[in-house]
């Protein structure tokens, strides 16, 4: 399963035939707690927007260890704690970096908290997170709610102004990834559904961010 992951992500940098292969690597491409280990960064062409780049990750991959940390330290009295997470390379174009993260814990608060979906998605030509609600024209809530396929309640429930989306690029379903942010109460309605890039057109602000997306689906694997 890694080595075929491994290859795909290597392969799908290409644009296109007229394009020049790009260099530009992530490893390592997965990894799981305790060794959390968020990937960096080679082969950019100029190496200080790719020092901020690995900067940035190696923030987040000590913010996430850290967090473990205070889980397994803090339970009550007779009870132990648990905290797991997974780190996979989702996405790698000449534009974007996206890390599909899943955490789950338990005994360090109120409640459990299972399959929390906690992405980073970057783009490499400014070094910066992506702030979704900047690269979106309008809300995706209408494109969710269709392929979503929820039940007449949990669609009231995500269909609020105030409902909040985590997003990630998935370049082997050549999909965005979308799961609502929702209270304890509310959880099992967070049904994790994804849109097709091609679908996206019209919506992604960037022309750029949208040809990326639409060259990454065209080279398929």
């Amino acid at each position: 399963m890694f080595a075929r992951t491994a290859v795909f992500i290597l392969l799908i940098l290409s644009d296109g035939p007229t394009v020049a292969h790009c260099q530009i690597k992530a490893t390592p491409i997965s990894s799981r707690s305790p060794a959390q280990t968020f990937p960096r960064i080679s082969g950019m062409a100029d190496v200080v927007p790719q020092m901020h780049i690995n900067q940035l990750l190696a923030e987040r991959e000590n913010q996430d260890r850290a967090q473990r940390l205070d889980c397994l330290r803090t339970h009550p009295p007779g009870m132990k704690s648990s905290f797991s997470e997974s780190i996979h390379v989702a996405y790698l174009s000449k534009r974007f970096l996206s890390i599909e993260v899943s955490a789950s814990w338990d005994g360090c608060a109120a409640y459990p908290n299972l399959d929390i979906s906690k992405p980073l998605t970057i783009n490499l030509t400014t070094g910066a997170q992506i702030d979704w609600d900047s690269f979106f024209s309008a809300p995706l809530v209408e494109k969710y709610l269709r392929r979503a396929s929820l039940d007449r309640d949990c669609a009231q429930i995500i269909n609020r102004p105030e409902t909040q989306f985590s997003f990630w690029l998935d370049g082997k379903a050549r999909r965005l990834m979308v799961k609502p942010d929702l209270p304890h109460v509310t959880a099992a309605c967070a049904t994790l559904t994804g849109i097709p890039f091609s679908e996206l057109r019209g919506l992604v602000k960037d022309s750029a961010d949208m040809n990326d997306l639409l060259r990454y689906s065209a080279a398929g694997n």
